[in-house]
Order: C-alpha cells, then sequence, then structure tokens
C-alpha cells in the first residue's frame, strides 16, 4: 500500500503545518471531542488544501480514554455530528 490522497482525514490522528492551521482560523471551538478532523479537513479542502493518508507512521491510539462512562461518549459523539450536519448541511 502506498500513501494516497483523500477526501477527508478522521481518526485520532491529524497533522497540519502551523501555517494551515493557521490560515483556517484554527479549530471551530463548537466541537469538543468528535468531529473536529473531519471539519479541519473539509475547512482546509475549502482553501485549497489536500488531505493525503500515509502508511509510513504507525500511531498507538488509545481509545475511550476521554469519556470513561459509555453514554456521555455516545452524547457527545452524537451531538457533535449534528452540529458537523448542521453546520455543512448534508
Amino acid at each position: 500500500e502506498s500513501d494516497k490522497e483523500v477526501g477527508n482525514c478522521g481518526g485520532p490522528v491529524f497533522y497540519c503545518s502551523r501555517k494551515c492551521f493557521l490560515d483556517i482560523g484554527k479549530f471551530d471551538t463548537q466541537f469538543f471531542l468528535y468531529m473536529e478532523e473531519f471539519d479541519t479537513s473539509k475547512r482546509l479542502a475549502r482553501k485549497g488544501y489536500h488531505s493525503f493518508y500515509t502508511v509510513k507512521t504507525s500511531i498507538i491510539h488509545l481509545e475511550n480514554q476521554s469519556p470513561k462512562i459509555k453514554w456521555r461518549k455516545i452524547k457527545t459523539s452524537l451531538e457533535s455530528m449534528g452540529k458537523f450536519f448542521w453546520k455543512y448541511k448534508f
């Protein structure tokens, strides 16, 4: 497998340069956990930046470490998805 361009980057690892990050205006504060990387990817794409998936790195993601209570994770995740879809009118 090799590196490839993707439409959106999601998941525990998301890298962009400081220049790119400042160019799009940092993170949207309405997203607290979940969906912030999709929002950032979408805003970067609108500014003409490209997202890539790379196989050159390896990351260990300790999933479910933020909200310890399962219902709180589900609630926060659904709220963030709703905000994302409302923001982009899917």
